[in-house]
């Protein structure tokens, strides 16, 4: 199969990750079903090449995979969830800068209003340790209630 037309697939870095999906390898894959997934304009032809990617690594054992996988099975309001969550979490294990702090939260937030157990957990814990929001007990009792329901 050939590389896809488009800008941010011909970019360097994404080449080079395509050329490494294409060889089977599970992270590569698994990256780059993130990339499809992740584009701002997602439709549904991207769509089905990110569950292609995603099917691959899953198919190799990628711990993340399977879980990616679960979105494409869920209501467009648990997917909007999961992929606000998605993007939270994505900030979280890099390191932010004070604007994705913000970025962040502000998934993380409206992942947690749509009902997603694991963002309440998050944000329940980011104002119980005042990391990245002010500290406010009663706003983390709150949220870890909500997960705890969930």
């Amino acid at each position: 199969m050939s590389n896809p037309s488009s800008n941010w697939l011909t970019e360097p870095t994404v080449a080079a990750l395509y050329a490494q999906a294409e060889k089977g390898d599970p992270e590569a894959q698994f990256q780059l079903g993130r990339k499809y997934f992740d584009r701002e304009a997602f439709t549904a032809s991207k769509s089905s090449e990110a569950f292609k990617w995603f099917t691959k690594a899953a198919q190799q054992g990628h711990p993340k995979a399977n879980l990616r996988l679960r979105f494409f099975d869920r209501d467009e309001e648990q997917k909007r969830a999961d992929a606000l969550f998605w993007l939270a979490d994505d900030y979280w294990v890099s390191e932010m800068t004070e604007d994705d702090a913000k970025e962040a939260v502000k998934s993380l937030r409206l992942a947690a209003e749509l009902g997603h157990p694991k963002a309440q957990c998050y944000l329940a814990k980011a104002y119980w340790e005042g990391s990245l929001l002010e500290a406010n007990t009663a706003e983390a009792l709150k949220w870890f209630r909500l997960a705890a329901e969930n």
